[in-house]
């Protein structure tokens, strides 16, 4: 028996992104093809030659484990036996982690400047754009925000947003980290406010997003994809590529401290369900149940 982990979009989508969500069409296969082997051009035809066949196989595994429940949409809307597909969330090693102490008023803010943090490749489907016109609108209230992107692009949208901060008049509100190490990424997390996950396409699973609440840090996050599936009490979701909503949702936190300190509370509940030792024993009972339905069927 085959079990296979959908923690991306492989099985249907050549370049395992499935951005624009329409994997059903050759054009859209094409299109995925030529933009991600611009430097493999030589690679572009055999692999799309195989990719069918690779498909076709993929469609006859035993059991499928979706890392959240909008993979498994996608994977059952692209063809993929629903019966098959269990969700089980990634994991992590949590043992070592500190509760928030109950007495922890969560006041990060310093100069009273309201500190929102980004993590993550710098490209169009991560929304980052969206952000930054939520920034434009939450300044001309108020004023004392900051915004940093931790993260690079590999095209030229990074200097398309660079463009966008100097339209809007942001340049004093907003950094780029570019590419950080371990040590200051994880001090980054402790001294921002929220973490703002804006993404437009389907995340499977995003993982800055487990990495700020194990910081205890709130997220905002946008309603498409696994996003939503992870923050549960410990954050707030947004309408999909909506600036004025995410405008919205900040403003909210920023003037409701309260609400933001039950959210920082809330971050080590939350992502407790990723612990490995709950995550392990599901994994191994998928593989345990899979063994002995092929043994039955012998």
């Amino acid at each position: 028996p085959v079990i296979a982990t959908l923690n991306n979009y492989a099985g249907f989508c050549p370049t395992a992104s499935a951005i624009y969500d329409e994997c059903n069409k050759l054009s859209c296969k094409i299109r995925c093809l030529r933009n991600s082997t611009t430097n493999h051009k030589p690679l572009m035809l055999p692999y799309a030659m195989i990719y069918p066949l690779l498909t076709r196989l993929s469609l006859k595994l035993d059991r499928y484990i979706a890392v959240s429940n909008a993979v498994k949409r996608l994977y059952v809307k692209y063809g993929y036996p629903e019966d098959r597909i269990t969700v089980i969330p990634e994991f992590l090693f949590i043992d070592n982690l500190v509760l928030p102490n109950k007495n922890d008023d969560y006041v990060n803010v310093i100069n009273n400047v309201f500190k929102v943090l980004y993590v993550g490749t710098l490209a169009y489907h991560k929304g980052i754009d969206v952000l930054i016109n939520a920034l434009k609108i939450i300044k001309d209230k108020y004023n004392s925000i900051h915004l940093t992107l931790v993260g690079s692009s590999k095209d030229n949208y990074e200097q398309f947003l660079r463009e966008l901060v100097n339209k809007l008049d942001l340049n004093m509100n907003i950094t780029f980290k570019g590419y950080v190490d371990d040590n200051e990424l994880d001090l980054l997390y402790r001294v921002h406010d929220v973490f703002i996950h804006p993404a437009r396409w389907s995340e499977p699973y995003a993982r800055t997003i487990m990495e700020a609440l194990i910081h205890g840090l709130p997220c905002i996050v946008s309603d498409i994809g696994g996003s939503q599936e992870i923050v549960g009490d410990a954050g707030i979701v947004f309408r999909n590529n909506d600036p004025d909503d995410l405008a919205n949702k900040i403003l909210m936190l920023i003037s409701n401290k309260e609400l933001l300190c039950k959210m920082h509370m809330n971050t080590i509940k939350v992502i407790s369900k990723n612990d490995i030792n709950l995550i392990g024993k599901r994994i191994i009972q998928q593989y345990e149940e899979t063994i002995d339905n092929s043994i039955s069927r012998m």
